[in-house]
C-alpha cells in the first residue's frame, strides 16, 4: 500500500472526531479497490488485477496532484476499471480504439495530455509496455470532466 496518497489526520482531528470520519471514509475506499482488483482477477487475461488497480491507483492520484483537480471516489472507481482492461489489451496485443480528432485534442489539451502521459509512465515501467497515444487521450479526457473541483 502506498502512504502518500493518504492525507494527513492529525491527533487533534482524530480526537476531536472528524479525523475519524476522514480514516473511515479512507479505509471504506482502499476496501472498495482491493474488491475492485479482485473482480479485475477474474476478467482479466494478461495482468493480475489487483496489481494493476494498485499501479493505476497510484498513477491517477499521481494525475491528480499535478493538474491540481480532485476526482469522486465513483468516477474513480470507473476510471480504474477502464485501466485495468486497458492494460490487458495492450499487453495482449489487441487493437486500440482511436480516439476521434485525436491531433486537436492533443493541441486543445496540450497541458493535461502532458501530465497524464507523464503520469502513465510508471504504469508503462512496471508493466513493461507502452500506452498508445490514443489511450492517453481517452483518460486525459476523463480525469478533465470528471473533476469534481470544477464544478
Amino acid at each position: 500500500m502506498i502512504i502518500d496518497r493518504y492525507p494527513l489526520i492529525s491527533a487533534v482531528e482524530l480526537l476531536g472526531g472528524s479525523g475519524l470520519k476522514k480514516l473511515q471514509t479512507i479505509v471504506s475506499q482502499e476496501m472498495a479497490y482491493k474488491q475492485i482488483g479482485l473482480s479485475l482477477k477474474n476478467h482479466l487475461q494478461t495482468v493480475d488485477g489487483e496489481e494493476a488497480v494498485e499501479r493505476s491507483l497510484s498513477s491517477l492520484c499521481e494525475i491528480e496532484e499535478n493538474m491540481g483537480i480532485h476526482i469522486e471516489h465513483d468516477v474513480k472507481t470507473g476510471i480504474l476499471l477502464h485501466m485495468g482492461f486497458m492494460l490487458d489489451r495492450i499487453i495482449s496485443g489487441e487493437q486500440i480504439r482511436s480516439f476521434e480528432n485525436i491531433n486537436e485534442y492533443k493541441v486543445t489539451y496540450d497541458k493535461p495530455f502532458k501530465i497524464v502521459k507523464e503520469g502513465l509512465r510508471r504504469l508503462e515501467k512496471g508493466f513493461n509496455m507502452q500506452i498508445d497515444e490514443h489511450e492517453v487521450a481517452y483518460i486525459t479526457r476523463m480525469v478533465i470532466e470528471n473533476d469534481s473541483k470544477s464544478v
